[in-house]
């Protein structure tokens, strides 16, 4: 039995078939190889950012949650959920978008301003206040509305289908609408999406919704 051929042969015959099947070895060894590199390239275009931009105050069961609509569309936004200050926002429409979400029992009003401020030109930034005393936030923002469109998630429908806590975290969405960084700090938002806004939208790349089976088949 030869090592090359794995069956029995003549010498002669088996080293024959080592030259024919040894340059194709190594061209499916390549094939394999980069394979394997494109895909730990799109798995790292999809969420994992250098350790030192992760926010600190999210736990690992909570990354773990709000993780699971990396590389997917955000969830579109219940009818539970009210808009104040401006319309209805889609963050997945296309536009370099950030999510934050807060709460104004968490001093969420000069967090948001501070985010905002701090944001490139030509990027989104859609506040969700979580559904942690929403019906007295709705209260004040309809007598008071906002400087720019802010959500509230009225019975946290929407941070549940994100998978969010309820704390505030930050999601960035990419030029193709999809959910690229879960839970970064604020101060690294900057360096994060000047780097999105200056990719190209591909339509091929168009984000699709999460399967609604996806739960089912992880466990």
């Amino acid at each position: 039995m030869t090592a090359c051929s794995g069956a029995y042969a003549s010498p002669m015959k088996s080293n024959a078939m080592c030259r024919l099947t040894r340059p194709f070895a190594l061209v499916r060894a390549a094939q394999i190889a980069t394979l394997a590199l494109a895909c730990a390239t799109m798995l790292g275009a999809t969420g994992e950012p250098d350790p030192k931009l992760l926010d600190p105050a999210v736990t690992a069961t909570e990354r773990e949650s709000a993780s699971k609509n990396l590389g997917f569309a955000v969830p579109a936004a219940p009818a539970s959920v009210k808009w104040f200050g401006g319309k209805a926002q889609d963050p997945s429409d296309g536009t370099v978008t950030v999510i934050q979400t807060f709460s104004m029992n968490q001093g969420g009003r000069s967090l948001m301003r501070s985010v905002k401020m701090s944001l490139p030109s030509g990027v989104r930034f859609v506040p969700i206040h979580m559904n942690d005393d929403a019906a007295t936030a709705a209260k004040n923002m309809s007598s008071s509305a906002p400087a720019l469109p802010v959500a509230v998630d009225m019975d946290g429908a929407w941070l549940m289908a994100m998978g969010l806590p309820i704390k505030p975290i930050n999601v960035v969405v990419d030029v193709n609408g999809t959910v690229r960084y879960v839970g970064v700090r604020s101060d690294a938002l900057k360096k994060i999406t000047t780097e999105l806004l200056a990719e190209k939208a591909d339509p091929a790349k168009k984000a699709k919704p999460r399967p609604a089976d996806a739960d089912a088949k992880k466990n």
